[in-house]
């Protein structure tokens, strides 16, 4: 196929044993209507046929590049080696059991052109199940004043939303690879006092349910706020902000939300 000599986007792909669903996340970009795109995919020690996937579907398209870490290193350490193998001015996070909807690359490209002053760009995603079926519809704050204000409250992006400028790298610095969960929170906390963030309103992937990692997960997060709460002086926001997120782990368990956004439009 014809390919754009200078591609604009590079798609950051880690993944590890994701056999059954690669396929679909990798096509999904492959049916982008913005086509100036590289996916560069770091299958962090995959033991299933994940490799020969994402081989396969390079033979099929130039703009694919596999990466393979023989020893796991985890999400955020195959991140980073991705992010070391970008060249471009943009960089878009995708996981390996999401999908794009066709326009996401074309709307983010273009609001990112139009407002140099943003370094970072997510949006809502639909949740879907297992068999695809449409769960929810979660989108979190839009505005850059809200997302900085709530950041100790939430995370302000669904990770496999966000688009960014390549120059934002260089200024704050790549994902910390000591984080086994909550790297992305942990990066939007260190950034967010000299970073501009922006969340468009339109849905921009299909968003798997994922495994409740509970106190796990929560233990993660907590840690990122109150690594960078003395230096934000927030150390009583971030105390009662960990206290709520235990809490809803406690919720979670007896059946309640799996995602800690509110709802917003959930008719659009």
């Amino acid at each position: 196929m014809e390919v754009e000599v200078e591609p604009l986007v590079s798609v950051l792909l880690p993944v590890r044993d994701a056999e059954r669903t690669i396929e679909r996340a990798v096509r999904s970009v492959f049916a982008q209507t913005f086509g100036r795109w590289v996916l560069i995919a770091v299958d962090d020690g995959s033991v299933d046929g994940t490799e020969s996937v994402l081989r396969s579907l390079a033979a099929e398209d130039s703009r694919v590049r596999v990466y393979r870490n023989e020893r796991p290193c985890g999400t955020a350490g195959a991140l980073n080696r991705a992010i070391a193998e970008s060249r471009t001015p943009f960089v878009a996070r995708l996981d390996a059991d999401d999908e794009c909807f066709p326009d996401r690359f074309e709307r983010q490209v273009a609001f990112m052109r139009a407002h140099p002053e943003v370094d970072v760009l997510g949006g809502a995603a639909e949740v879907v199940g297992p068999d695809g079926e449409i769960l929810d519809r979660v989108l979190p704050a839009q505005t850059h004043r809200q997302l900085v204000e709530e950041r100790y409250l939430r995370n302000p992006f669904i990770h496999p939303t966000v688009m960014f400028r390549s120059t934002f790298f260089d200024r704050f610095g790549t994902y910390d690879q000591s984080f086994r969960f909550a790297q992305d929170y942990e990066l939007w906390l260190r950034a967010a006092r000299g970073a501009h963030f922006r969340n468009l309103e339109h849905a921009l992937i299909r968003y798997a349910v994922r495994g409740d990692y509970g106190l796990r997960r929560a233990r993660w997060s907590i840690a990122a706020r109150f690594r960078h709460a003395v230096r934000d002086g927030e150390l009583g926001r971030a105390t009662v902000c960990s206290l709520r997120e235990l809490a809803a782990v406690v919720v979670r368990r007896v059946g309640g939300r799996a995602f800690g956004y509110a709802r917003r439009n959930p008719s659009r």
